[in-house]
């Protein structure tokens, strides 16, 4: 959804589905007395939201800027990871991966005109 406050520019809000893999991994290593190693990973595939506002400006008929931001947020992944080496025998640990994102974007567009014939000149 957007404003246009002049015919060159668009100010705009956007939102909607978003979607993505997520792989976590860790590996914890005790020292002396508690030895031993604990590791952990895991891999999704994570469905959230995203939501950002941008605006956009015409130079010419034919050339555009863009800049947006957006927010991405695919919650949070729990990872456990069990020891390895049996020195903790039922032992788990839960590390929680928070899988939140902020992208900012350029762009610069050039929009062809494909209702006119091309003509090339050599």
């Amino acid at each position: 959804m957007g404003i246009a406050p002049s015919p060159r520019a668009l100010f705009y809000v956007t939102g909607g589905l978003a979607y993505g893999g997520a792989n976590e991994s860790f590996f914890l290593v005790g020292t002396p007395p508690a030895t031993g190693t604990i590791p952990g990973n895991a891999s999704t595939t994570r469905v959230g939201w995203t939501a950002g506002a941008g605006a956009e400006w015409a130079i010419t008929d034919r050339w555009t800027v863009r800049a947006e931001y957006l927010h991405l947020d695919l919650g949070t992944d729990v990872t456990r990871g069990f020891d390895s080496t049996g020195n903790f025998p039922g032992v788990f640990i839960d590390y929680s991966f928070p899988q939140r994102y902020a992208i900012v974007r350029a762009v610069l567009n050039y929009r062809f005109n494909w209702t006119q014939p091309v003509v090339a000149k050599y």
